[in-house]
């Protein structure tokens, strides 16, 4: 994982939610976090920053 890349992340509890800030700090370039639950999506992408 790089500069450039785009990494999806399925699931936004705790576990996805490391995972899509590791990738960040690796400079991906585009973080997309799926999940079911809305107030996730939400968080993820108020908190991190990424795509829900």
């Amino acid at each position: 994982m790089g500069a450039g890349d785009v990494v999806a992340v399925w699931g936004c509890g705790a576990v996805g939610r490391m995972a899509a800030r590791a990738a960040q700090l690796l400079g991906v370039e585009r973080v997309i976090v799926i999940d079911r639950f809305g107030y996730r999506l939400q968080q993820a992408e108020c908190v991190f920053g990424v795509e829900p």
